[in-house]
């Protein structure tokens, strides 16, 4: 969120409670530090550009990850006989890389292991002595390549969401839908390699070394998430992709107060609203758990539906009122009660009298 400040507008002739959010760009002297609270994708919106050229080539590596998936997919109708079986390792991968790809690992991590796993697995299914290891490497194949892919189908997963989080809302789709290109190109380039390399051997270590081509030679010149970045608490390295995208793309990403704050804030409100569940299911017994619950949730929802309401005020109010309402909020939770290490009651006179629901068993 961004805003003016009231100094500003009263240069301008206008009321400052009527200015509005996103001002028009304005030359400053040198040395006038500007400063603006900004997420992400105002950021890439206002000054580092939706997708400019430094998008585009990320985009453009990240995706050949699709041709990968491609190879590893489709090896199988090139080299085996039509099979009675499908596989279903694929699914079982994608969830296990896809919670690795939000936690420590990263996008890029991830990626790196999956093309890693890919390379092994797949060149072991070339060598394979029988065909009891055959079927236990494509397994193996199958697990892994479900970390680049969210099936052994379906859209790409850490390249899908590598290649898009950069990307500023407008161009977010199209450039989405884009990557289905590269998954199509692999399928008519393996079609090539396999005429090339009609031997069922030979075409799984060429399918499988392109993996490690695109780990080698691709993904160096890949960068992480800046989102991913700022979610795992290192702001500083999401801010110098940040930049590096603006000196791409031509723009300038301006630094100041405001964009640290502005990130603080979000991260606060994050933090409040994972709090919410937790507390109220603690809070409150059983008999009446899931209806507060919900009740708690119809009230956060209200809080988004009004927001955009507040923004329209214009100038600074709309962080008066944001600033407001999270100390009426902090004020309100020092009369609530502790429910650290608090047992769970199952009833409303259970938790007046500090009484659990007992269940008698005979021994």
């Amino acid at each position: 969120m961004r805003a003016t400040l009231p100094s500003e507008s009263k240069d301008r002739g206008t009321d400052p409670s009527r200015s509005p959010l996103i001002p028009a760009t304005e030359k400053k002297p040198a040395g006038a530090s500007a400063s603006e609270k900004l997420c992400i994708d105002e950021m890439l919106q206002k000054y580092c550009g939706e997708f400019g050229r430094w998008q585009l080539k990320h985009f453009i590596l990240t995706s050949l990850a699709w041709a990968l998936e491609a190879f590893h997919t489709m090896v199988i109708i090139f080299a085996d006989r039509e099979p009675e079986w499908q596989c279903l390792d694929g699914a079982g991968g994608a969830g296990i890389f896809g919670h690795l790809s939000d936690s420590f690992l990263g996008r890029k991590g991830s990626l790196t292991v999956v093309c890693a796993l890919n390379t092994v697995f797949g060149t072991l299914t070339a060598f394979s002595p029988s065909y009891s290891f055959y079927v236990l490497f494509r397994l193996l194949t199958g697990c892994s390549t479900g970390g680049v892919g969210l099936c052994a189908f379906g859209v790409a997963l850490c390249a899908f969401v590598l290649a898009t989080e950069p990307v500023g809302p407008k161009m977010r789709g199209t450039v989405g839908m884009s990557t289905f290109y590269f998954f199509s190109s692999g399928i008519a380039l393996l079609s090539v390699l396999a005429y090339i390399f009609p031997a069922w051997r030979n075409l799984y270590i060429v399918s499988s070394l392109s993996s490690l081509v695109f780990l080698v030679f691709v993904l160096p010149f890949v960068s992480e998430s800046p989102r991913w970045y700022l979610v795992r608490g290192r702001k500083s390295e999401a801010m110098k992709i940040m930049s590096t995208i603006a000196t791409s793309n031509g723009n300038h990403l301006p630094q100041g107060v405001r964009v640290v704050c502005g990130i603080l804030g979000i991260f606060g409100m994050a933090g409040t609203y994972n709090l919410l569940f937790i507390y109220t299911a603690e809070l409150f017994p059983t008999v009446v758990r899931n209806a507060a619950l919900g009740c708690a949730t119809q009230a956060a929802q209200m809080g988004a539906i009004l927001a955009p309401l507040v923004v329209v005020l214009g100038g600074s109010l709309p962080f008066l009122v944001f600033a407001l309402c999270g100390i009426v909020g902090g004020v309100f939770a020092f009369y609530l009660p502790e429910t650290l290490n608090q047992p769970l009651y199952d009833t409303l006179t259970g938790m007046e009298a500090k009484e659990n629901t007992a269940i008698s068993t005979k021994v």
